[in-house]
């Protein structure tokens, strides 16, 4: 039988959903480890010294770098033995505080090589612009003697035209000279 549909009302009838990201429980891959309340690990980076219920030794195991805290021991075991393993906070701080200073110190060096490129970035732009600005005037000074060259040429030869007028003056007087 089909599911009535209600669109009169505005409500959309109930679809199942076929999503194939919801995969069977036995198929669906884990993204991390399986949690259980009989055991319990320190976070990563952490070391325990509690015995393994299993082998009686000490476990020396870091817990999944997503997670906090998984479990890995009895829980009823760590809370009877809290007082004959105990985590040194101490270290764990002193571990935390240098790699925090460590990671300072490192945003520092960056953020200084970064001020000093954006310094030499800025200095070499104004060389640009200053050679920028020195090209254009010797580019005005080579117009301006390309126009003087121009004018000159005119000059010399308007002067030659000057001299060949002035000694046909002189032969014209001189004719007039000696007729009289």
């Amino acid at each position: 039988m089909r599911p009535r549909r209600r669109r009169l009302l505005g409500i959309r009838p109930r679809r199942p959903v076929h999503n194939p990201v919801h995969l069977p429980h036995q198929t669906r891959p884990r993204l991390v480890p399986p949690v259980t309340r009989d055991y319990f690990t320190i976070p990563d980076g952490l070391r325990t010294n509690r015995p393994d219920p299993a082998t009686q030794e000490a476990r020396l195991e870091p817990a999944h770098p997503g997670i906090l805290f998984t479990y890995s021991e009895p829980l009823c075991q760590d809370l009877n033995t809290a007082s004959n393993s105990s985590v040194d906070y101490k270290k764990l701080y002193e571990a935390e505080k240098s790699a925090t200073a460590e990671l300072r110190a490192a945003i520092a060096s960056a953020q200084s090589e970064l001020r000093e490129l954006q310094e030499q970035v800025e200095a070499t732009q104004r060389k640009r612009r200053s050679s920028d600005a020195e090209q254009r005037k010797l580019e005005r000074k080579i117009s301006e003697c390309d126009e003087e060259l121009k004018t000159l040429d005119k000059l010399r030869s308007e002067s030659e035209r000057l001299r060949a007028e002035h000694r046909a003056l002189v032969r014209v007087v001189s004719r007039l000279n000696r007729e009289q």
